[in-house]
């Protein structure tokens, strides 16, 4: 029980790709306290969250996943657990580290405020592309996918 007390992403197995004409996929989410999760939802504990979740919501990690997931009917992808260990997370400096944990924190203010955070979520991508080594090109050609 002490797991669920801990910070945590959490993320469901079943995501819509598109909800209200919004890109929806992926959707990792950021808990600071006790919470407990549905069936059908998957946690990751330990250190570095906040960096993670920059790293998983990623335009970059988007474009692995939805060449590794299940697809499902009426645009739904499958994101069970297994899909998510074996992304390649890349380990950072402390400086790119920091800056990637501050960005989310200042996407999550933003969103909870009803805020648009595209700019910051465009300026992450770019530090993930840049982190993963991806090209002018292959960044190019992941966004257009």
């Amino acid at each position: 029980m002490e797991v669920f007390s801990k910070q945590k992403i959490a993320w469901a197995e079943t995501i819509k790709e598109y909800f209200n004409s919004v890109r929806n996929f992926p959707r990792f989410s950021f808990y600071e306290n006790c919470m407990f999760l549905d069936k059908t939802s998957f946690m990751l504990v330990g250190k570095d969250l906040k960096y993670l979740l920059g790293i998983l919501n990623s335009s970059v990690i988007e474009y692995y996943l939805r060449q590794t997931v299940v697809k499902l009917g009426a645009g739904s992808m499958g994101l069970a657990k297994i899909y998510v260990e074996r992304i390649p997370i890349v380990k950072p400096t402390l400086k790119t580290k920091k800056i990637v944990e501050n960005l989310v924190v200042k996407i999550e203010k933003k969103k909870s405020k009803n805020e648009s955070s595209n700019n910051t979520e465009k300026e992450l991508d770019k530090i993930v592309a840049k982190l993963y080594g991806l090209t002018k090109e292959e960044i190019i050609f992941t966004e257009s996918q």
